[in-house]
């Protein structure tokens, strides 16, 4: 994609016919002039005293009692060799396997990119053009590579001549394996624009050919990739870590997708496999991966960091057409990029044994506890209302319509709690100034009057706490559309990478387009403390157990108010604190569809069941569920306005967390306007008896497992099979026929338990 420069889009088509003018006058000048064959490279300034001679001899660069990291002088390569196993682990897939022969007998050679440890792409001063390029090329053939001996490990510079790029890769050595750091700030680049930053794209990959082996990608609930060949290129796959940055302009959307939750991913081969997890600078980070092409011989998942802040810019010209270009930071945000890599051996070469070391590298960073609360068996969300849209006298105006009182609500946790005997959870949701709908910050960090008084909550909490009921009270911290107590859109809110406001909105799900009215402001993360104070204070007298914030642990975004906040960097940070605040106040706090950073919740409502289903994608996996269950409570998605509820149910089971349904106590038909879909198909009185009867006839099972561990998951075919470290054991086939699983033949749709000790 062209990148078109600030000057270019002020000074209009008259300076790119100058460009154009000198670009084809310059290319009949070496015309004329000609060319050789094998040019030789001119060395920029800053890398002229750079000499081959600068560098380790091969050898051992650091050593524990299960690995050593050794450097590879020849190959300039770092290998981690795994003690106890016998096994070497390089970015270089290929490097340990026998030499490949084509249909003529002809050795295969193997792709630069498979030996590199370093890819980068960047903005060509010249053409304006992006560009790649990958270290084998750039550095170890065409330019320069220096390496120096550093604590435990060894700091290698790869410069990248011709592109006029170092990058300096520290790799570190590990008690249970290897790390690698890019530190942004030692970075050099001379006139081109360094974006992205891509380490050891095929360190962890599969053979095209290998059995018995798959890539695990965190999309949504997690992924399986198989190896395959696709063609000649293979197809790629792309997702930002945490959702895609909402400060960058977004003009269509094809789609709702499922994000990336968690920043790690892996590959098994055989009894092998390599667990890799993003430890610093993940908020900035891509996953990235490249499947079933021939040319590479291998699939793989690897990480990416952007290095440069960045914007979507769209252009207006004469003829009436539409210019889209993309717009970057002239400075390079400091980012701090680590990415571990540990292998697994045998009954823990798996997606559960990848989740099992996942968990442990966030228990160990204090980044997840286990609580002591279990898992209820089942929850629901209860909308309060919305604001609709009324007319006087043909003049339109809003008004708050009620869906559920609060009295309404209490009636329906009433007869919930008398009917199932079973500890559940509630999420009140839409209950504040101008119900669902976004207005000032928090809902105006009060309940709305159409929905009952501050007494009428208080005594639904009293309710919920005498009878095992743990209740929520949402509020959106982040995201407002009206100005009130101290917030302005255009001061309070954060900014886009060329300096600009951007107000993000929501999109028409049929028309893949901007809905106008829905459009609201980020606030700015600097400001989101003094958000969550102000909410403290204003809700002092609420006896509410714990508060929910649906936005506040799902979606991330950079404000480029602040350096600090470049490329999504400081959300992660503000989050923890925030959330840190409200739990210090007293209050449990409950997340929506939390991201890694905000997974230490009291509890997760809507945790993702599924991936973002990309055609690549060959099986979907409960790798999120995997990770936190037994540590933090769970919900599924609302199984009643899924578009295909019985699957959601049954991927409830399979995962072991708690069925979600959502409610209303009536309808309004004023509700068929509003552009989402959480407002249908939730009415008490028509889906209350449903959920009584699933909730009763998985009453044992969820009691049995509330706080159990996964220990197992597999994938046959349709059938899966989850064993939970009480013993409990659940097969579900999600598949179109009959199949046999562990526990005996299932019909299509049919799931069933064993282990429960009655």
């Amino acid at each position: 994609m062209t990148v078109i420069s600030e000057k270019i889009r002020k000074e209009g088509f008259a300076l790119k016919r100058k460009k154009i003018v000198a670009a084809v006058l310059c290319g009949l000048m070496l015309c004329l002039s000609g060319c050789a064959a094998n040019t030789a490279i001119i060395m920029p300034e800053q890398f002229k005293d750079i000499t081959d001679g600068a560098s380790l001899q091969s050898g051992t660069v650091a050593e524990n009692s299960n690995f050593k990291l050794n450097w590879d002088a020849e190959q300039k390569n770092v290998i981690l060799y795994d003690i106890a196993n016998n096994t070497e682990w390089s970015s270089n897939p290929s490097a340990s396997e026998e030499v490949r022969y084509d249909e003529f007998g002809m050795p295969i050679k193997t792709h630069p990119l498979v030996s590199s440890d370093v890819y980068i792409k960047y903005i060509d001063s010249k053409s304006e053009h992006q560009v790649t390029a990958n270290s084998y090329n750039g550095a170890i053939r065409n330019g320069k590579i220096v390496t120096e001996k550093i604590k435990n490990g060894i700091k290698v510079i790869y410069y990248f001549t011709e592109s006029e790029i170092s990058i300096p890769v520290e790799y570190v050595l590990r008690e249970n394996g290897m790390a690698m750091t890019v530190k942004t700030k030692e970075i050099s680049e001379g006139s081109n624009k360094l974006i992205e930053v891509s380490l050891a794209p095929f360190y962890c990959s599969v053979s095209n050919t290998a059995g018995d082996s798959y890539l695990m990608i965190p999309s949504g609930s997690g992924a399986l990739v198989y190896p395959k060949v696709l063609s000649n290129d293979g197809e790629s796959y792309r997702q930002e870590i945490y959702g895609n940055d909402l400060m960058v302009t977004e003009y269509d959307k094809v789609s709702n997708e499922e994000e990336v939750r968690l920043p790690v991913f892996g590959a098994k081969n055989g009894n092998k496999a390599l667990c890799v997890i993003i430890e610093g600078g993940a908020e900035s980070g891509i996953i990235d991966a490249v499947i079933g092409g021939s040319t590479y011989q291998y699939s793989s998942v690897y990480a990416t960091v952007r290095v440069r802040g960045y914007n979507l810019l769209r252009n207006q010209v004469y003829t009436g057409n539409t210019i889209e270009s993309d717009y970057y930071t002239d400075g390079i945000n400091g980012t701090e990029f680590t990415v571990s890599y540990t292998p697994l051996y045998d009954d823990k070469a798996n997606y559960t044994g990848m989740a099992e070391t996942y968990r442990n590298y966030l228990l160990g960073n204090e980044q997840l506890s286990k609580h002591s609360e279990k898992q209820e068996s089942f929850s629901v969300t209860i909308y309060g209302g919305f604001m609709a849209d009324k007319s006087f006298l043909g003049i339109p105006y809003t008004s708050l319509k009620p869906l559920t009182t609060i009295a309404e609500a209490q009636e329906i946790i009433t007869e919930l709690s008398e009917k199932t005997d079973n500890s559940f959870s509630v999420y009140l949701q839409g209950f504040g100034n101008t119900g669902i709908d976004l207005s000032k910050l928090a809902g105006g960090y009060k309940i709305g009057d159409a929905f009952g008084s501050l007494k009428e909550l208080n005594s639904l909490s009293d309710y919920c706490v005498n009878n095992g009921v743990s209740a929520y009270f949402n509020f959106d911290v982040l995201r407002f559309s009206k100005a009130g107590f101290g917030h302005m859109k255009m001061f309070s809110s954060a900014k886009t990478a060329n300096g600009k406001s951007y107000y993000p909105t929501n999109y028409s799900v049929s028309l893949r387009n901007r809905v106008p009215s829905d459009e609201y402001a980020l606030i700015k993360l600097s400001d989101l403390q003094n958000g969550i104070n102000k909410l403290l204070d204003k809700t002092q007298k609420w006896e509410i157990e714990g508060y929910g914030f649906d936005s506040l642990g799902s979606i991330a975004y950079s404000d480029y108010s602040s350096i600090d906040s470049w490329n999504k960097r400081s959300m992660p940070t503000e989050v923890s604190k925030a959330m840190t605040t409200v739990v210090d106040s007293g209050k449990k706090v409950a997340t929506v569809a939390a991201n890694a950073y905000a997974a230490n919740a009291d509890r997760i409502f809507s945790a993702p069941l599924s991936s973002a289903r990309f055609s690549v994608f060959d099986e979907d996996i409960p790798f999120y569920e995997i990770v936190f269950k037994g540590y933090t409570p769970m919900s599924s998605e609302a199984i009643n306005i899924s578009a295909l509820p019985e699957d959601t149910l049954l991927a409830a089971v399979e995962s072991g967390i708690t069925p979600h349904w959502s409610l209303m106590y009536g309808y309004d038909n004023a509700a068929v306007n509003i552009n989402s879909e959480i407002l249908h198909n939730g009415v008490w009185e028509r889906c209350g008896k449903e959920i009584i009867q699933t909730v009763n006839e998985l009453s044992d099972y969820y009691k049995s497992i509330s706080d159990a561990e996964i220990t197992s998951h597999n994938v046959k075919g349709g059938v899966r099979e989850t064993v939970f470290s009480n013993g409990v054991t659940v097969a579900v086939n999600r598949g179109d026929t009959e199949q046999e699983s562990v526990l005996g033949t299932l019909k299509a749709g049919e799931y069933r338990i064993g282990g429960i000790n009655r």
